[in-house]
């Protein structure tokens, strides 16, 4: 049988006061540095632009998970990645500015968008992202005929009023979506068969 032990252990505390002290002055206090000069930027300012900060991490977010997404990256040859890195920054600019001009329009105007959110078709913003803007312009019905030796291609459908809305806030005229063409037709197996 075995024999149990009693353990008997004594704690004594002391405050350290001054050490104490320190910490309590520092409580509630950040430390902001900056290479503007203060004639450039006020510490008002450097701080507004500080609490911004999440909009840059904002984009890195699209980078890691969201609609431009780096990874998985199939590419090896390290100008074919520098390459792509270009694209996908240019295309977040774009995004950026994207939501930039419908939110400064919906501020000037003092109004909200609604019909972004799928399921919620009376829900409204004032601030809504890019990808729920682009959204609206999936699947758009293209009708390509083929007649002779011509080739012609409409949309079925006329932009829906939120869609006429969003160009109007971005200032794209909607002449852009005016997708009518007529060209010659092109016969792709002639071409294949004269390049073999």
């Amino acid at each position: 049988m075995e024999r149990q032990a009693i353990h008997e252990y004594q704690c004594r505390s002391q405050r350290h006061e001054e050490a104490i002290d320190a910490e309590c002055d520092l409580l509630g206090w950040r430390i902001y540095v900056t290479n503007t000069r203060a004639e450039k930027m006020s510490l008002e300012q450097s701080l507004k632009y500080y609490r911004d900060e999440w909009t840059v991490e904002r984009g890195f977010h699209r980078f890691k998970q969201g609609c431009l997404p780096v990874l998985p990256l199939f590419i090896r040859l390290p100008e074919r990645i520098k390459g792509l890195m270009v694209l996908l920054f240019i295309a977040l600019q774009v995004l950026t500015l994207m939501e930039f001009v419908v939110r400064r329009e919906l501020a000037e105007n003092k109004e909200k968008i609604a019909g972004l959110v799928p399921g919620n078709p009376k829900m409204a913003t004032a601030r809504p992202t890019a990808e729920r803007l682009l959204s609206q312009f999936k699947e758009l019905p293209l009708l390509i005929e083929y007649k002779g030796s011509e080739m012609t291609g409409r949309l079925v459908e006329r932009l829906s009023p939120l869609q006429e809305k969003i160009l109007t806030l971005l200032k794209v005229p909607q002449e852009l979506y005016n997708l009518s063409f007529t060209e010659p037709r092109v016969d792709l197996g002639t071409e294949f068969s004269a390049a073999a």
